[in-house]
Protein backbone atom coordinates (compact mmCIF):
# COMPACT_ATOMS: atom_id res chain seq x y z
CA UNK A 1 0.00 0.00 0.00
CA UNK A 2 1.29 3.36 -1.39
CA UNK A 3 1.74 5.87 1.49
CA UNK A 4 -1.28 7.93 -0.73
CA UNK A 5 -3.54 5.20 -0.21
CA UNK A 6 -2.90 4.78 3.72
CA UNK A 7 -3.68 8.31 3.43
CA UNK A 8 -6.99 8.03 1.51
CA UNK A 9 -7.61 5.11 3.84
CA UNK A 10 -6.89 6.90 7.26
CA UNK A 11 -9.00 9.63 5.80
CA UNK A 12 -11.68 7.09 5.23
CA UNK A 13 -11.24 6.16 8.63
CA UNK A 14 -11.82 9.64 10.13
CA UNK A 15 -14.82 10.38 8.31
CA UNK A 16 -17.06 7.36 9.81
CA UNK A 17 -15.79 8.16 13.50
CA UNK A 18 -16.36 11.51 12.83
CA UNK A 19 -19.87 11.40 12.22
CA UNK A 20 -21.12 11.99 15.58
CA UNK A 21 -24.06 14.36 16.75
CA UNK A 22 -23.44 16.06 19.97
CA UNK A 23 -25.09 14.31 23.17
CA UNK A 24 -26.96 17.88 23.77
CA UNK A 25 -30.34 17.86 21.83
CA UNK A 26 -28.85 15.44 19.35
CA UNK A 27 -32.48 13.41 19.03
CA UNK A 28 -34.28 16.31 19.34
CA UNK A 29 -32.98 19.38 17.17
CA UNK A 30 -29.42 18.55 15.59
CA UNK A 31 -29.02 15.17 13.97
CA UNK A 32 -30.57 15.91 10.68
CA UNK A 33 -28.34 18.92 9.68
CA UNK A 34 -25.16 17.93 11.38
CA UNK A 35 -24.51 14.97 10.41
CA UNK A 36 -25.83 16.11 7.07
CA UNK A 37 -23.17 18.94 7.14
CA UNK A 38 -20.36 16.82 7.92
CA UNK A 39 -21.26 13.98 5.72
CA UNK A 40 -21.04 16.60 2.86
CA UNK A 41 -17.90 17.87 3.90
CA UNK A 42 -15.83 13.98 4.62
CA UNK A 43 -17.52 13.19 0.70
CA UNK A 44 -15.82 16.23 -0.41
CA UNK A 45 -12.47 15.35 1.15
CA UNK A 46 -12.87 11.83 0.04
CA UNK A 47 -13.58 12.51 -4.05
CA UNK A 48 -10.85 15.12 -3.81
CA UNK A 49 -8.27 12.46 -2.50
CA UNK A 50 -10.01 9.49 -4.90
CA UNK A 51 -9.14 12.48 -7.76
CA UNK A 52 -5.64 12.50 -6.82
CA UNK A 53 -4.97 8.98 -6.27
CA UNK A 54 -6.02 8.49 -9.98
CA UNK A 55 -3.89 11.53 -11.41
CA UNK A 56 -1.19 10.35 -9.40
CA UNK A 57 -1.76 6.86 -10.59
CA UNK A 58 -2.02 8.08 -14.21
CA UNK A 59 1.15 9.81 -14.39
CA UNK A 60 2.91 7.10 -13.00
CA UNK A 61 1.86 4.84 -15.44
CA UNK A 62 2.76 7.30 -18.10
CA UNK A 63 6.32 8.17 -16.72
CA UNK A 64 7.13 4.95 -15.01
CA UNK A 65 10.67 2.92 -16.04
CA UNK A 66 11.01 0.30 -17.84
CA UNK A 67 10.28 -2.91 -16.46
CA UNK A 68 13.94 -3.68 -16.19
CA UNK A 69 14.22 -1.21 -14.08
CA UNK A 70 13.38 -1.56 -10.07
CA UNK A 71 10.47 1.10 -9.16
CA UNK A 72 10.80 2.94 -5.60
CA UNK A 73 8.02 3.90 -4.01
CA UNK A 74 6.77 7.60 -4.38
CA UNK A 75 6.74 9.64 -0.72
CA UNK A 76 3.67 11.45 0.00
CA UNK A 77 4.53 14.77 -0.60
CA UNK A 78 0.86 16.04 1.89
CA UNK A 79 0.64 15.35 5.36
CA UNK A 80 -1.96 13.21 6.69
CA UNK A 81 -5.63 14.47 7.41
CA UNK A 82 -4.92 13.59 10.65
CA UNK A 83 -1.69 15.85 11.41
CA UNK A 84 -2.57 19.71 13.10
CA UNK A 85 -0.27 22.34 11.03
CA UNK A 86 -0.90 24.24 13.80
CA UNK A 87 3.06 25.53 14.26
CA UNK A 88 2.58 24.71 18.00
CA UNK A 89 2.51 21.13 17.41
CA UNK A 90 4.71 19.24 20.22
CA UNK A 91 4.33 22.21 22.73
CA UNK A 92 4.10 21.58 26.14
CA UNK A 93 2.14 24.58 28.19
CA UNK A 94 2.71 22.98 31.69
CA UNK A 95 0.40 20.23 31.47
CA UNK A 96 3.50 17.52 31.68
CA UNK A 97 2.56 16.43 27.94
CA UNK A 98 3.07 18.02 24.17
CA UNK A 99 -0.18 19.46 22.74
CA UNK A 100 -0.91 20.28 19.41
CA UNK A 101 -4.14 22.44 17.40
CA UNK A 102 -3.63 25.31 20.33
CA UNK A 103 -5.84 28.02 20.57
CA UNK A 104 -5.00 30.47 22.65
CA UNK A 105 -6.58 33.48 23.64
CA UNK A 106 -5.06 36.30 26.25
CA UNK A 107 -5.46 38.79 28.88
CA UNK A 108 -7.80 37.03 31.28
CA UNK A 109 -8.49 37.73 34.88
CA UNK A 110 -10.31 34.66 35.61
CA UNK A 111 -9.28 35.19 39.63
CA UNK A 112 -10.54 38.78 40.21
CA UNK A 113 -6.70 39.84 40.98
CA UNK A 114 -5.63 41.88 38.29
CA UNK A 115 -3.11 39.18 36.91
CA UNK A 116 -3.49 38.64 32.73
CA UNK A 117 -3.78 35.17 32.63
CA UNK A 118 -4.85 33.13 29.52
CA UNK A 119 -6.80 30.14 28.13
CA UNK A 120 -5.80 27.76 25.98
CA UNK A 121 -7.90 24.46 24.01
CA UNK A 122 -5.40 21.87 22.26
CA UNK A 123 -4.99 17.94 21.97
CA UNK A 124 -2.59 15.81 23.57
CA UNK A 125 -0.12 14.53 20.86
CA UNK A 126 -0.38 10.63 20.06
CA UNK A 127 2.61 8.24 20.60
CA UNK A 128 3.14 8.42 16.81
CA UNK A 129 3.63 12.88 17.61
CA UNK A 130 0.67 12.99 14.96
CA UNK A 131 -2.43 15.58 16.23
CA UNK A 132 -5.46 13.50 16.87
CA UNK A 133 -8.74 13.62 18.99
CA UNK A 134 -9.86 10.08 18.57
CA UNK A 135 -13.74 9.31 18.77
CA UNK A 136 -14.92 11.26 20.86
CA UNK A 137 -13.54 14.32 19.23
CA UNK A 138 -11.38 15.35 23.00
CA UNK A 139 -9.76 18.48 23.49
CA UNK A 140 -8.35 19.71 26.81
CA UNK A 141 -9.12 23.27 28.26
CA UNK A 142 -6.19 25.20 30.12
CA UNK A 143 -6.02 28.17 31.94
CA UNK A 144 -2.94 30.17 33.22
CA UNK A 145 -4.16 32.01 36.44
CA UNK A 146 -0.79 33.26 37.48
CA UNK A 147 0.46 35.29 34.32
CA UNK A 148 3.06 33.47 33.89
CA UNK A 149 2.19 31.29 30.68
CA UNK A 150 1.65 27.94 32.03
CA UNK A 151 -1.57 26.11 32.69
CA UNK A 152 -2.12 25.60 35.96
CA UNK A 153 -5.33 23.86 35.64
CA UNK A 154 -7.70 21.80 33.22
CA UNK A 155 -10.65 20.39 31.76
CA UNK A 156 -11.57 17.42 29.42
CA UNK A 157 -14.05 18.35 26.79
CA UNK A 158 -15.48 15.93 24.76
CA UNK A 159 -17.40 15.60 22.15
CA UNK A 160 -16.38 19.31 21.01
CA UNK A 161 -15.92 20.07 17.35
CA UNK A 162 -13.64 23.24 16.67
CA UNK A 163 -13.10 24.03 20.18
CA UNK A 164 -11.89 27.55 20.97
CA UNK A 165 -11.73 29.80 23.74
CA UNK A 166 -14.16 32.94 23.15
CA UNK A 167 -13.75 35.04 25.74
CA UNK A 168 -14.19 36.37 29.71
CA UNK A 169 -17.18 38.17 31.28
CA UNK A 170 -18.46 38.85 34.15
CA UNK A 171 -21.61 36.67 34.68
CA UNK A 172 -22.66 37.55 38.13
CA UNK A 173 -20.80 41.11 38.64
CA UNK A 174 -18.20 39.47 41.66
CA UNK A 175 -15.05 41.24 40.27
CA UNK A 176 -13.76 37.61 37.92
CA UNK A 177 -14.69 36.80 34.49
CA UNK A 178 -15.92 33.02 33.53
CA UNK A 179 -14.69 31.71 30.27
CA UNK A 180 -16.52 30.91 27.61
CA UNK A 181 -15.89 28.25 25.30
CA UNK A 182 -16.72 27.63 21.78
CA UNK A 183 -17.38 24.10 21.72
CA UNK A 184 -19.58 22.89 18.13
CA UNK A 185 -18.82 25.70 14.96
CA UNK A 186 -21.16 25.69 12.29
CA UNK A 187 -24.67 27.04 11.44
CA UNK A 188 -25.88 26.30 14.84
CA UNK A 189 -22.38 27.00 17.59
CA UNK A 190 -23.04 26.26 20.81
CA UNK A 191 -20.82 27.13 23.44
CA UNK A 192 -20.00 26.09 27.56
CA UNK A 193 -19.05 28.64 30.28
CA UNK A 194 -16.15 27.57 32.34
CA UNK A 195 -15.20 29.46 36.10
CA UNK A 196 -11.58 28.96 37.68
CA UNK A 197 -11.36 29.40 41.70
CA UNK A 198 -8.82 28.83 44.34
CA UNK A 199 -9.31 25.54 46.23
CA UNK A 200 -8.42 25.78 50.02
CA UNK A 201 -4.90 23.70 49.35
CA UNK A 202 -4.05 26.82 47.14
CA UNK A 203 -4.49 25.09 43.47
CA UNK A 204 -6.89 26.13 41.38
CA UNK A 205 -10.44 24.24 40.40
CA UNK A 206 -11.13 24.52 37.10
CA UNK A 207 -14.59 23.37 36.02
CA UNK A 208 -17.74 23.73 33.74
CA UNK A 209 -20.62 26.40 35.65
CA UNK A 210 -24.00 24.22 35.68
CA UNK A 211 -27.51 25.08 36.29
CA UNK A 212 -28.82 25.07 39.62
CA UNK A 213 -31.79 23.09 40.76
CA UNK A 214 -34.58 22.96 39.29
CA UNK A 215 -33.16 24.26 36.05
CA UNK A 216 -35.61 24.15 33.01
CA UNK A 217 -35.71 20.53 31.54
CA UNK A 218 -38.38 21.62 28.94
CA UNK A 219 -36.10 24.34 27.61
CA UNK A 220 -32.92 21.76 27.49
CA UNK A 221 -31.06 23.05 30.89
CA UNK A 222 -31.28 20.25 33.07
CA UNK A 223 -30.36 20.86 36.67
CA UNK A 224 -26.98 19.74 37.45
CA UNK A 225 -25.73 19.89 33.60
CA UNK A 226 -23.39 21.86 32.36
CA UNK A 227 -25.12 25.49 31.16
CA UNK A 228 -24.87 25.20 27.03
CA UNK A 229 -25.72 27.90 24.99
CA UNK A 230 -27.01 27.66 21.14
CA UNK A 231 -26.90 30.48 18.56
CA UNK A 232 -27.87 30.22 15.28
CA UNK A 233 -30.49 28.14 13.00
CA UNK A 234 -30.98 24.93 10.53
CA UNK A 235 -33.69 23.26 9.15
CA UNK A 236 -36.07 24.99 11.45
CA UNK A 237 -34.26 25.33 14.71
CA UNK A 238 -33.13 29.32 15.68
CA UNK A 239 -31.57 30.05 19.05
CA UNK A 240 -30.24 33.09 20.15
CA UNK A 241 -28.33 34.89 23.22
CA UNK A 242 -29.19 37.98 25.25
CA UNK A 243 -28.25 39.48 28.21
CA UNK A 244 -30.11 42.32 30.65
CA UNK A 245 -28.67 44.49 33.07
CA UNK A 246 -25.62 43.92 32.05
CA UNK A 247 -22.79 44.50 33.28
CA UNK A 248 -24.24 45.64 36.79
CA UNK A 249 -26.78 43.20 37.43
CA UNK A 250 -26.55 40.34 34.78
CA UNK A 251 -29.35 38.02 32.87
CA UNK A 252 -28.68 35.76 30.90
CA UNK A 253 -31.18 35.02 28.44
CA UNK A 254 -30.75 31.57 26.50
CA UNK A 255 -33.53 30.93 23.33
CA UNK A 256 -34.27 28.21 21.28
CA UNK A 257 -36.98 27.01 19.12
CA UNK A 258 -37.71 24.00 16.45
CA UNK A 259 -40.73 22.81 14.38
CA UNK A 260 -40.05 20.55 11.19
CA UNK A 261 -39.18 22.03 7.86
CA UNK A 262 -42.18 20.76 6.26
CA UNK A 263 -45.16 18.03 6.47
CA UNK A 264 -47.09 17.22 9.62
CA UNK A 265 -46.79 19.50 12.64
CA UNK A 266 -44.65 21.90 10.80
CA UNK A 267 -47.28 24.81 10.77
CA UNK A 268 -46.47 24.57 14.86
CA UNK A 269 -43.28 26.13 16.69
CA UNK A 270 -42.08 25.24 20.23
CA UNK A 271 -40.53 27.77 21.81
CA UNK A 272 -38.10 28.41 24.77
CA UNK A 273 -36.80 31.36 26.65
CA UNK A 274 -35.00 30.84 29.81
CA UNK A 275 -33.74 33.87 32.31
CA UNK A 276 -30.68 32.98 34.30
CA UNK A 277 -28.85 34.21 36.78
CA UNK A 278 -25.19 33.12 38.44
CA UNK A 279 -25.60 32.78 41.91
CA UNK A 280 -22.89 30.85 44.19
CA UNK A 281 -21.47 28.94 41.27
CA UNK A 282 -24.35 28.12 39.44
CA UNK A 283 -26.71 29.26 36.89
CA UNK A 284 -30.23 29.61 38.59
CA UNK A 285 -33.70 29.86 36.39
CA UNK A 286 -35.27 33.01 37.47
CA UNK A 287 -37.77 32.84 34.48
CA UNK A 288 -39.22 29.95 32.21
CA UNK A 289 -41.32 30.41 28.85
CA UNK A 290 -41.99 26.59 27.46
CA UNK A 291 -44.72 26.87 24.90
CA UNK A 292 -45.72 26.60 21.25
CA UNK A 293 -46.74 28.76 18.86
CA UNK A 294 -47.92 29.07 14.90
CA UNK A 295 -44.76 28.55 12.81
CA UNK A 296 -45.56 32.34 11.19
CA UNK A 297 -46.26 34.35 14.00
CA UNK A 298 -43.25 36.16 15.48
CA UNK A 299 -40.96 34.44 18.09
CA UNK A 300 -40.13 36.54 21.32
CA UNK A 301 -37.98 39.19 20.32
CA UNK A 302 -35.18 37.80 22.04
CA UNK A 303 -34.66 35.97 18.56
CA UNK A 304 -33.75 39.27 17.52
CA UNK A 305 -31.00 39.85 18.92
CA UNK A 306 -27.57 40.74 17.41
CA UNK A 307 -25.95 37.91 19.06
CA UNK A 308 -23.99 40.26 21.15
CA UNK A 309 -24.23 39.19 24.62
CA UNK A 310 -23.01 40.20 28.26
CA UNK A 311 -19.92 42.02 26.15
CA UNK A 312 -19.14 39.09 24.22
CA UNK A 313 -20.20 38.23 20.04
CA UNK A 314 -21.67 34.91 20.18
CA UNK A 315 -22.44 35.21 16.53
CA UNK A 316 -19.49 33.46 14.97
CA UNK A 317 -20.20 31.86 11.70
Amino acid sequence: MSDLERELLELRNMASESIEPSPEMAERVFRRSRIRRMVTAMTSLLVVGTLGLASLTAVRAFTAPTPQEPVAPMPSETPSPTESTSPEIGRDIGLGFPVCDVSRLRGLDLLGDGTVGNAWTATAVSDDGRCKRGIEDSYLLAVDVTGDGLSDASWSIKNCFFCEPLGATDFDGDGHDELVVLTHGGSVPSYSVFSAQLASDGSVDLRPVNVAEPGNREGDLPAGKPLRIWTGGDEGFGAAVACESYPEDPVLVVAWSNHPVEGPGSETTEVHVTRLVLRDGAFHVVDALNTEQPTEDPRPEVFSSSGEACGLEFDLF
